[in-house]
């Protein structure tokens, strides 16, 4: 069991060659770059953002003390940050193979993510320990790995040592503890891991770590979160996950060493830790819980089933409808309004929302946000304006290249107000006209804030404004441009304000649970207006103002409800309610608090940074597997932090011929066109099988080959359709020499045809021989693969297979226009298209994630017998289970119904977690045309059969089983197809087996 778990994690950690480097995550060419270099950190950053740079360099280096103490880590090398301005989706990373940080400057919108932090503290405190992290991992075996394998290998093997909750709840707790509003602050951030606990969904630890297709199950994030700060209060030990996963780091190789490190340190093993875990939480919930009488509002939207639905932002439209923003396990982001029933009703799907925690809808019209993605730099997105009329169905996009998050439509439904956020993290209102888009307004710049869930107040609007002092509501005066400040809130996380008569609605977690207030702006006084079990959110008012209408959070999501409107029945509320004590304040006194309220700020220098002189940075080296277990590869990879150049250089050893080559590889993606150049030469050679009369036909010979290509990828998604296009072209030379055919006849002529003759038959009477035209010879290819791909496929949920509605087009032209030895030319094109099911017409849940989907394809080579014919190689599909000859001219068309058929999380230990069935009924036809090619060397005469047409029919099932195995977070696919060969009668069965990376 231990040397097939080692095996397990070198064959699927170690790997790493590629056929074609993907496309990477880079910022535009022409961008210029300068540097912040500090003893601890390369802060990178755009030409001209000097403050932003020099902030967050002064940030880290005031936490990094602090932050590693619990883990008591020796000096962290200098670690390159990378800050990408130009980026409108907020995330950052730490990541080795190049070891690096990458920070997405635009902050999020989103209250349970930003909290009262400004952006940058908030990234820089959560990542900074994911660095922590990464250089403690680097120890005992893992330390040998690193220096045998490289950064790859090491985080591979660190991540499968210690589980992945571990890395993202522990720097989550330290974002908590270091700042005045980290996630475990937030009530938010842990209501569906409240809810499951409370209302009799406790998962078993495998499913609550692998997660599910069944139940809608917490992210590690907060399984994280709970899990660090429940060993840390229970053992009251700081330093105490510094020797759990110091252990287990230390033996990455042993199976289950992070359950056996638990054991060592805590008493329990790791199952045992979790369920009392589990117990603490929901003790101390219970009990706050017991006292408090909670609201029953009013349903306004049914379910027709159980699974897991957010109906978010309810807003009223001029005919009385409520619209929300659905999504869920089984459902994508779309807008839907509901019935006279309750029910949710499709209106319409828009494309990539950015979700700033608000919607807007005045008369028929629904104002949102979108993320905009650059066609060719894929750190280069934007969030634009996009409004939907109902009563047209048109969609209408307000702006271009923009930074906006959130937006309000005005009563008149003439004008727009915007909160935006510049490149320099400056933020403003902006107030838009909503037939145009054209700017009428804007707030002066506040350098290091941003505006949140503006809401018009008839010439006013209402806002939420985030600094470096916490949040503020505010009111914008758009006639005299000018800004009142409200009520000046500090760490209070609220959010989603609504004016209303005199009062102004908000959500705020000041009694611990997200709730809505009511604040009377003339008298200063607050009201609490609702009492929710677990949260509640998003106020509107109705039409006619006498309903309150707002998400309440349920054990199956956000439900949609509505309460009167009873000013007489609010409860007044000083402006600080004491809070149930939250379950990271028994760790302050471990770590000593908020840090993030005085940052020094040391006058580092600010340096140009050259691309060119770090274009090359080998990260990992030394042997690996590739995933397909046909090679052995001994090499090293490069990438710049940047990511614009990927090398790759080594030796690889094919299992499967026997032959290894040396090879060198790079794909340059700094300029708009991606270029991609590589050279490998070698030994190769080639079984094709034996003849009847005992003899085994193999070919070998020595084989260079050197490529150059040029690649154009064009990401064109601008609506619910994901899409890009991609044109490629490669020029590749293969010059093939000792090649060596033990059966071929005797040469005849000088040329090389007759290197690829093997005779019928031993006699020598007998000169026919069978021609080889998709071997080479001794001699010169030089080829040219034209490749023209698109697609465009309808996002998917979580339980979607395939794509409900879709099609991807190929399209590959390979020739021989430069000359050579050999000629060679083949069309090649395919296409799949995808529909739902017939059976989803019905309407029952249990058809909505079958999937049908037809593929045709069609491909045409050179039949005609000539000495320099080469044939290349296939590349359409075929009917399954079926071996074939070459077929030059070949058809294929195949439909396939795909279904999922059980969802049973079913633990085999920890061995396995089996989370779903599926299984894909399928039928497959085909049609080859082809000639045999002889030639009779004695006579020097060339024949060929006559074209020779076979068709090909099969159908059969696969069936699959999606899981876990050994705990390890990837989710694998593996089954098994049944092939009936209707056109011999026959039966095939193959293993299938996919691997989720």
């Amino acid at each position: 069991m231990r040397k097939g778990a080692i095996l397990f994690f070198m064959l699927f950690l170690f790997s790493g060659s590629f056929a074609q480097a993907p496309v990477l995550n880079s910022n535009p060419g022409s961008v210029r770059w300068d540097q912040v270099v500090t003893p601890s950190f390369q802060v990178i950053f755009p030409s001209g953002y000097d403050q932003q740079a020099l902030r967050i360099a002064n940030t880290l280096e005031h936490l990094k003390g602090q932050e590693a103490k619990t883990m008591s880590v020796t000096p962290v090398p200098r670690i390159p940050i990378v800050l990408n301005q130009f980026q409108s989706i907020s995330n950052a990373f730490v990541t080795m193979g190049p070891w690096r940080s990458e920070f997405n400057l635009m902050p999020s919108p989103r209250p349970e993510l930003l909290g009262t932090n400004t952006w940058d503290d908030l990234i820089s405190a959560h990542e900074y320990r994911h660095v922590v992290q990464f250089h403690h991992s680097r120890r005992g075996i893992n330390k040998i790995l690193y220096y045998i394998f490289g950064q790859q290998t090491q985080a591979g093997m660190a991540f499968a040592a210690v589980p992945r909750w571990f890395w993202e709840g522990d720097a989550t707790l330290i974002e908590t503890l270091y700042s005045g509003s980290g996630r475990g602050r937030i009530p938010a951030f842990g209501r569906v891991f409240r809810a499951n606990l409370l209302e009799e969904k406790r998962y078993n630890y495998n499913k609550q770590h692998l997660r599910s297709y069944k139940d809608f199950v917490p992210d590690h994030y907060k399984l994280g979160y709970y899990f660090v700060a429940h060993i840390r209060r229970r053992t009251g030990d700081p330093q105490i996950w510094e020797k759990i996963t110091g252990d287990a780091f230390s033996k990455s190789l042993v199976p289950f060493t992070f359950s056996n490190s638990m054991k060592k340190y805590t008493g329990t093993h790791l199952v045992p830790n979790y369920e009392m875990m589990m117990d603490e939480l929901s003790e101390i919930w219970q009990a706050e819980e017991a006292e408090v009488i909670f609201d029953n509002p009013g349903d306004v939207n049914r379910r027709k089933e159980t699974t897991f639905t957010d109906y978010l932002y309810p807003q009223q439209l001029e005919d009385g409808r409520i619209v929300a923003l659905m999504s869920g396990l089984g459902d994508f982001s779309q807008f839907v309004t509901f019935n006279s029933q309750g029910f949710p009703e499709k209106l319409f799907i828009p494309g990539v929302i950015n979700d700033a925690g608000m919607l807007s809808a005045r008369g028929s019209k629904i104002v949102y946000n979108e993320f905009q993605f650059d066609p060719r730099w894929r750190n280069r997105t934007h969030s634009v304006l996009k409004m939907y009329d109902i009563s047209t169905g048109r969609i209408k996009t307000l702006s271009k290249g923009t930074r906006y998050i959130g937006a309000d439509l005005a009563p008149d439904e003439r004008k727009v107000v915007t909160s935006e956020s510049t490149t320099d993290q400056t933020g403003r209102l902006v107030v838009l006209d909503a037939l145009t888009g054209t700017r009428l307004n804007t707030t002066s710049n506040a350098a290091g804030s941003v505006y949140l869930m503006p809401r018009w107040n008839g010439d006013e609007v209402i806002a939420v404004r985030l600094d470096d002092q916490g949040k503020k509501l505010i009111a914008y005066d758009y006639l005299r441009n000018t800004e009142q400040v409200l009520w000046d809130a500090g760490d209070e996380n609220i959010a989603h304000p609504v004016p209303y008569d005199s009062v102004i609605f908000y959500n705020t977690p000041r009694t611990g649970i997200d709730n809505i207030f009511a604040f009377d702006r003339s008298a200063g006084i607050h009201y609490q207006v609702t009492n929710s079990r677990y949260g509640a959110y998003n106020p509107e008012v109705s039409e006619d103002g006498q309903w309150i209408i707002y998400n309440e959070h349920r054990l199956n999501g956000m439900d949609v409800v509505r309460k009167r409107i009873q000013r007489d029945l609010w409860q007044q509320v000083p402006d600080s309610v004491p809070q149930p004590e939250m379950y990271f304040e028994p760790l302050l006194a471990q770590e000593g608090g908020d840090i993030l309220d005085s940052i020094p700020q040391q006058d580092f220098v600010v340096q140009k940074y050259s691309k060119a002189a770090h274009m090359f940075n080998i990260h990992s080296w030394g042997p690996l597997a590739s995933t397909d277990l046909n090679s052995i590869e001994v090499g090293v990879a490069s990438k710049d932090v940047l990511s614009t150049t990927q090398l790759r250089a080594g030796y690889i050893y094919d299992l499967s011929e026997e032959t290894g080559d040396i090879y060198a590889e790079i794909s340059y993606q700094g300029l708009y066109p991606i270029l991609d150049f590589g050279v490998e030469l070698g030994n190769r050679r080639s079984n094709r099988g034996g003849f009847d009369d005992g003899r085994e036909v193999v070919f070998d010979w020595k084989e260079t080959t050197i490529y150059g290509g040029v690649r154009l990828p064009f990401l064109l998604t601008r609506s619910k359709m994901l899409s890009e296009f991609t044109i490629s072209e490669r020029v590749e030379y293969t010059r093939v020499s000792q090649f060596t055919n033990p059966t071929a006849p005797p040469r005849v002529d000088d040329s090389v045809f007759v290197q690829r003759l093997v005779p019928l038959l031993r006699s020598p009477r007998d000169s026919l021989a069978l021609f080889f035209e998709d071997e080479l010879a001794d001699g010169n290819l030089i080829s040219n693969n034209l490749s023209v791909t698109y697609y465009a496929l309808l996002k998917r949920s979580e339980r979607d297979i395939n794509s409900r509605y879709g099609i991807i087009l190929n399209g590959r032209w390979l020739s021989t226009p430069f000359g050579g030895d050999f000629s060679a030319h083949t069309y090649a094109a395919r296409a799949t298209v995808y529909l739902p099911s017939p059976l989803q017409l019905t309407g029952m849940p249990a058809f909505k994630h079958h999937s049908l989907f037809f593929t045709g394809a069609w491909q045409s080579s050179d039949m005609e017998l000539t000495k320099d014919l080469y044939v290349f190689r296939n590349q359409i599909p075929r009917p399954r289970g079926y071996s074939y000859p070459l077929y030059p001219e070949f058809q294929y068309a195949g439909v396939n119904y795909t279904l999922p058929l059980w969802y049973p999380d079913i633990s085999l230990g920890p061995v396995l977690f089996i989370k779903r069935l599926r299984a894909n009924l399928f039928y497959d036809y085909g049609k080859g045309t082809t000639k045999f090619f002889f030639y009779d060397y004695k006579n020097n005469v060339g024949l060929e059969t006559p074209e020779q047409t076979d068709i090909f029919r099969s159908a059969g099932i696969e069936a699959s089983l999606d899981l876990h195995v050994m705990r390890f977070p990837q989710e694998f696919g593996v089954g098994v197809r049944y092939s009936r060969l209707l056109t011999t009668g026959e039966n095939t069965v193959n293993i299938l087996l996919n691997i989720d990376f």
